[in-house]
């Protein structure tokens, strides 16, 4: 059944890389690991990131169908205006209401890291993009993403919680 079901291999897919991308981080950046935070990466990811990329995929394969130069061009790129900033705004915004912030708090991320967080993305994701619509099989396609937003995930994670490690440092130079 999952072989014949991209949405759920991708959601299998995500509910492993979404948490593995943010024990990474949480490697390079924690003295003790956060289990309650992997596991809102792991019900994001799996829950909500892999339903969404699944029906954009579906959507911009009808609206492009062949895998033409041009039509993996505009995919990648349609997808880094449109899609893209979707998922970062969801990302900042889904993760600190499940971290029990408010809707504020999750403007005022929103306000402060969704442009730096784009740039990068619109530099890395064409890229991936045009190697996913053009090589990988279509059954494929959302695991392939999947396992290339595992680093996406820990860049992710590094830039949502930089304030926090900030505030750290600033307290530690304090005492």
């Amino acid at each position: 059944m999952v072989q014949s079901k991209p949405m759920i291999r991708g959601m299998i897919t995500y509910s492993i890389t979404w948490p593995i991308g943010n024990l990474i981080q949480q490697t390079f950046e924690v003295e003790k690991y956060n289990l309650a935070q992997t596991l809102k990466f792991g019900l994001y990811g799996s829950l909500y990131v892999a339903p969404t990329i699944h029906k954009w995929m579906q959507f911009s394969c009808y609206l492009w169908p062949k895998n033409t130069i041009e039509h993996t061009i505009l995919k990648a790129y349609t997808e880094q205006l449109i899609y893209s900033p979707f998922a970062i705004c969801s990302f900042f915004f889904i993760i600190t209401l499940m971290e029990g912030g408010s809707i504020e708090d999750g403007m005022k991320e929103l306000n402060k890291k969704l442009i730096p967080t784009w740039k990068i993305s619109a530099i890395i994701w064409p890229v991936i993009q045009s190697i996913n619509y053009t090589i990988i099989p279509e059954k494929n396609r959302v695991p392939f993403v999947g396992l290339c937003s595992l680093a996406w995930t820990a860049f992710l994670t590094f830039i949502k919680y930089q304030d926090n490690r900030f505030e750290l440092r600033r307290n530690n130079d304090r005492n």
